[in-house]
């Protein structure tokens, strides 16, 4: 049992170093299991929050003819401070801008063949 201990100053000075280190070691790892916990807990629950539209952009970008639209929102928590952030959303299938889509560029043109009254009158109607 004696063979255990630190018997010299040098021996008790490297085992109060290296049990120093261990603890530091088993705190920093505890620390980020237990913020990865609550991160897990938040991704999966969520977190009620307000946010106030502070900029709204389009991007010019489409997603199945949708626009997609760049929004820079003030998030406020109960018990934290006021954050920006910045989200790239699209509309929903039934949401809209408040302008009439536009029309395609593209001209479509139809032909269609004159049928003469005799031909339709001689088809038996």
């Amino acid at each position: 049992m004696d063979a255990l201990l630190p018997a010299t100053p040098t021996e008790f000075f490297v085992f109060l170093l290296f049990g120093g280190i261990l603890a530091y070691a088993a705190w920093v790892v505890r620390s980020f299991a237990r913020d990865a916990a609550v991160e897990r807990q938040v991704l999966k629950h969520g977190e009620d929050a307000e946010a106030t539209v502070l900029e709204l952009r389009d991007t010019a970008l489409r997603v199945n003819r949708r626009p997609v639209f760049e929004l820079l929102l003030e998030v406020r928590q109960r018990g934290r401070a006021s954050y920006q952030a910045r989200v790239r959303k699209r509309l929903g299938p039934h949401q809209s801008v408040g302008a009439p889509p536009r029309k395609s560029s593209r001209r479509r043109r139809r032909r269609f063949s004159r049928v003469s009254e005799n031909a339709h009158r001689g088809a038996g109607c």
